[in-house]
């Protein structure tokens, strides 16, 4: 079990708890963290209350592209170029020319 938060003010503890609160059951909302100094317990009352939001974002494309856009194959597509296993290879220039190439397969501009 992780330790307990400790805030260097009230202000950052009413803070932290009311974006918690603000953001407790939305819909596509995976997690609310604290981060930075708040949260390695090295913050001073001059600090900043550094919050990261993250999101569902393969749920909300999957919505978009299979359920509004009935496109699954792109969705399959997508997907896999996006998975990324090395950034410092030629993986991303060649899933880079692939999703350009995909790109002009749906859109024609």
């Amino acid at each position: 079990m992780g330790k307990s938060l400790t805030y260097p003010t009230p202000q950052h503890k009413e803070a932290a708890q009311a974006i918690v609160e603000f953001y407790r059951g939305t819909v596509g909302i995976e997690a609310v963290l604290l981060v930075n100094s708040c949260a390695r317990g090295k913050a001073s009352r001059h600090s900043y209350l550094d919050i990261a939001i993250l999101l569902a974002y393969d749920k909300w494309i999957h919505e978009q592209i299979v359920e509004i856009l009935k496109l699954p194959e792109l969705y399959e597509s997508l997907a896999r170029l996006f998975e990324i296993r090395h950034f410092e290879s030629q993986e991303i220039a060649e899933k880079g020319k692939a999703l350009k190439k995909l790109i002009a397969e749906y859109i024609r501009i």
